[in-house]
């Protein structure tokens, strides 16, 4: 299956997903209502793990369905992304120019290790963050 979405942790505080060569609008959509639905079953906020090792491109019509990717949901963490390539890289990185915001909400790093201490270190900070 070219996109995978799965709890990485008991507590359901952080969601993996694993995209790969092949995948269609289609099964991203069907992979964005699951994530949709743990969202809504969510007690707080959940981060996700993206990698996207597996992935060196995107399908066509790219324009048509990224609006409806960038919808935030009020459960949706922080994303930090693996593994992407140069053309993802910049994307995130237009993204960041466009939605300063973003740039809180939205990290990209080399490799899942790198993954994993970003996402701690966010996690740590909003533990000691005041409300």
């Amino acid at each position: 299956m070219p996109i995978t979405v799965q709890w990485d942790n008991p507590e359901h505080t952080v969601l993996y997903q694993r995209l790969e060569d092949d995948w269609s609008w289609a099964e991203l959509h069907a992979a964005m209502h699951q994530i949709r639905e743990y969202l809504d079953a969510a007690a707080g906020p959940v981060d996700s793990l993206i990698d996207l090792t597996g992935m060196t491109k995107i399908p066509p019509g790219a324009v048509h369905h990224v609006r409806p990717l960038l919808e935030r949901h009020a459960s949706t963490g922080v994303l930090v992304v693996f593994g992407a390539n140069l053309f993802a890289r910049m994307m995130a990185q237009m993204m960041q120019r466009i939605y300063p915001r973003s740039r809180d909400l939205l990290r990209v790093v080399d490799d899942e290790a790198a993954a994993r201490a970003a996402l701690a270190e966010i996690q740590q900070a909003r533990l000691l963050r005041p409300d």
